[in-house]
């Protein structure tokens, strides 16, 4: 990955997009010095494990989420600095992961230029630098590596399920004395239809054959694990970063692979559920118990 020019050439071209977190002082934006008092109020408070942002109520559903600010908070800098390191970590962040999310699908030149409209879009340049929603513009930097981390797992999961199927075939041609049976047409093409389909759901490192070697199945189901718990930890923090449109997020996810990865999906929606739950049941305790309103006003967002 550190070889891939293409990746390289992303990063340098989304410098216009940073480029204006090195001016110095702050910006004017819709939100004002909101975020930034809050900030500050966090660093002076970070083990206040009931703080809740400075001056507005707090609604886990609707407000931006609060992992930006702990984030910051841990930073060795000053609140706007820390603030600004980590909108420069989200606006890298979400254009490196489109990239890796879509190069096994469209190829290093279409993955760089797709992650670079995602970088430029109105929606993610507005939400940061227009109404000053750091919270927001951190969870479009995330968003990418939640769903790479999703589509990894079901790359494992065509990788385990190709090689027990090369394991019953291997057993019935011992049953049959050594003798090859001659293959279903149809059987063939399915496999051709599934091994595309495997090359094109994620990355090209996830294959079950390494240096000619087959992986073995204790390290298969040892990679599986450790790909699930990375993949919930990337929802926590989407859902830690805006829990609502992380929800959009899952349904996005879940669209996309019962359409293309049905049998193999199970594992990765089951991580972002778990994720979203995880980090409804941590922002829950931190809400202002400021009055309900209809739930249509709650996933209308502006």
């Amino acid at each position: 990955m550190l070889k891939d020019k293409y990746l390289w050439l992303t990063l340098g071209l989304s410098i216009f997009a940073v480029a204006p977190l090195f001016y110095p002082g702050y910006f004017q934006t819709h939100s004002g010095f909101i975020p930034l008092w809050s900030g500050a109020n966090l660093k002076e408070n970070i083990f206040n494990f009931a703080w809740r942002p400075a001056l507005i109520p707090f609604d886990p559903w609707r407000s931006g989420g609060l992992l930006p600010y702990y984030l910051a908070a841990l930073l060795p800098l000053s609140p706007l600095k820390a603030l600004k390191a980590v909108s420069l970590i989200g606006i890298l962040a979400g254009s490196s992961g489109l990239y890796l999310w879509l190069k096994s699908w469209i190829g290093a030149q279409g993955a760089s230029v797709a992650a670079l409209v995602y970088t430029y879009a109105p929606f993610t340049i507005a939400a940061l630098y227009v109404r000053g929603a750091w919270s927001e513009a951190f969870f479009w930097g995330i968003l990418p590596w939640a769903l790479l981390s999703a589509t990894f797992l079901v790359g494992l999961a065509e990788v385990q399920s190709s090689k027990f199927k090369v394991q019953n075939d291997e057993e019935r041609m011992t049953k049959d004395g050594g003798q090859k049976t001659p293959p279903d047409p149809a059987e063939e093409d399915g496999n051709r239809q599934s091994t595309i389909s495997g090359q094109r759901s994620v990355v090209s490192g996830q294959r079950s054959v390494v240096s000619g070697q087959p992986i073995r199945h204790s390290s298969l189901v040892i990679r599986r694990f450790a790909a699930f718990v990375i993949a919930l930890g990337f929802w926590v923090a989407l859902g830690l970063s805006h829990l609502s449109l992380s929800v959009w997020a899952y349904l996005f996810m879940l669209a996309m692979l019962l359409g293309f990865h049905r049998p193999q999906a199970l594992m990765s929606l089951l991580a972002g559920a778990s994720g979203l739950l995880l980090a409804t049941l941590l922002a829950l305790p931190k809400a202002s118990g400021i009055a309900t309103a209809n739930l249509g006003d709650h996933l209308v967002y502006p």
